[in-house]
C-alpha cells in the first residue's frame, strides 16, 4: 500500500510539472503571437506606441515653446532645423487629417528617429537637411493643414499634409 501511494505521488507530481512545463510553453508563444501581431505594418508595438505617446506628451507640454518648420517664400521648400532650446515633432500625413496614415515624421527625439520606429514610408529625420535628394515643396493651405509635395531627386514622388500649427512662412 506505502508503495502504490508513494506511485502515486510521483505520477501526480509528473503531470503537474509536465502541466506547468506546458502552460509555459503555451504563454511564451501566446506572447509571441501578440508580438508578431503588433509588428504588423498596420499597427504599432506596445514599445514603441509608449515611445510615441511619451514624447507626444513632451512636445504637448511645451505648448508655444517649440520649434516650427519654415516654408522659404523664394522656392517655397520646407526647412526644418534643430534648436537646442526649442523641441519639435510632427508629423506628415496622407491627407489632411492627424489620424489618416503617416508618411514623415520631422523630430528632435533619437527614439523616434533613429532606424525610423514606426516604419514610415518617406523616413523620419531630425530636419530637412538630413533627407539625401528629398524635399519638400509647398502646394497649398487646405483648413488647417498645409500640403506639400514630397520630391525625390527634383521628381514628384507623393502629397503630404503636415497641421498648419507646425509650419511658419518666410516674412
Amino acid at each position: 500500500m506505502t508503495r502504490l501511494i508513494y506511485l502515486l505521488a510521483i505520477i501526480i507530481i509528473s503531470c503537474n510539472s509536465s502541466a506547468n512545463k506546458n502552460q509555459k510553453v503555451s504563454s511564451h508563444i501566446d506572447s509571441t503571437q501578440k508580438t508578431i501581431i503588433l509588428a504588423d505594418s498596420n499597427n504599432i508595438s506596445s514599445s514603441v506606441d509608449s515611445i510615441d505617446s511619451a514624447n507626444a506628451n513632451t512636445i504637448a507640454a511645451a505648448k508655444d515653446e517649440v520649434n516650427k518648420a519654415m516654408v522659404s517664400l523664394k522656392d517655397s521648400l520646407l526647412l526644418v532645423s534643430t534648436d537646442k532650446f526649442h523641441d519639435h515633432r510632427f508629423f506628415g500625413y496622407s491627407r489632411p487629417d492627424s489620424h489618416s496614415r503617416r508618411l514623415i515624421l520631422f523630430s528632435i527625439f533619437t527614439n523616434d528617429v533613429q532606424g525610423n520606429p514606426y516604419h514610415l514610408p518617406y523616413g523620419s529625420y531630425y530636419q530637412t537637411n538630413d533627407m539625401d535628394n528629398v524635399q519638400l515643396k509647398y502646394l497649398a493651405t487646405e483648413g488647417a493643414f498645409v500640403k506639400f509635395t514630397i520630391l525625390k531627386n527634383n521628381t514628384p514622388q507623393d502629397t503630404i499634409y503636415i497641421e498648419k500649427k507646425w509650419i511658419d512662412f518666410e516674412n
